[in-house]
C-alpha cells in the first residue's frame, strides 16, 4: 500500500512568477504481514562496555508476556574469534546469542548474568544455531 507525503510536506516550492515546481517524490511503504515483526522474546542492548577480555552487554529482553527483564551478558574475544573470525560486529553477536539464551531457556531460567562460553557449553548446536541466525551459514 502506497501512502500519500502529510499534508504538512510541501514537496512544492514557488518560482518567482508564482508557478510550483516539484522538489522531491518520497513513497510510504506500510507492511500489513505479521511475519516481518520481530518475534518475542526481543533483545534490545542498553550498553556496551569493554573488558580486560572481551565486551559486557546490557540489555533487556521483552517476553511474549509483555513483561520485561534486565539481562548481562559477557563474550570475551577469544569467543567471538572463534564464532565468527571477527568479521562481525561483536554486539550483533550478542544480541543473537540472547534471543537464542532465551528462546531456549525461558524466561524463569535466564539468568541475570550469563557469558557466551557458557551458552556454548549448555545449549547444543549452539554454534551452528548462532552462526545460522546471524547469516554466516
Amino acid at each position: 500500500m502506497y501512502l500519500h507525503p502529510p499534508a504538512w510536506l510541501d514537496l512544492t516550492s514557488k518560482s518567482s512568477n508564482n508557478t510550483s515546481h516539484a522538489r522531491g517524490f518520497f513513497v510510504y511503504t506500510h507492511c500489513v504481514n505479521t511475519q516481518d515483526r520481530e518475534s518475542k522474546p526481543v533483545v534490545s542492548i542498553d550498553g556496551e562496555h569493554e573488558t580486560q577480555t572481551g565486551w559486557l552487554y546490557t540489555m533487556h529482553i521483552e517476553w511474549n508476556d509483555e513483561s520485561r527483564s534486565d539481562h548481562e551478558l559477557t563474550l570475551s574475544w577469544v569467543d567471538h574469534e572463534h564464532l565468527v573470525g571477527g568479521t562481525i560486529s561483536p554486539s550483533v553477536i550478542a544480541k543473537a546469542a540472547a534471543k537464542l539464551a532465551a528462546q531456549h531457556m525461558g524466561k524463569s531460567k535466564l539468568p541475570a548474568r550469563f557469558d557466551l562460553s557458557t551458552l556454548r557449553r549448555m545449549l547444543s548446536e549452539f554454534d551452528f544455531q548462532l552462526k545460522t541466525t546471524i547469516g554466516t551459514i
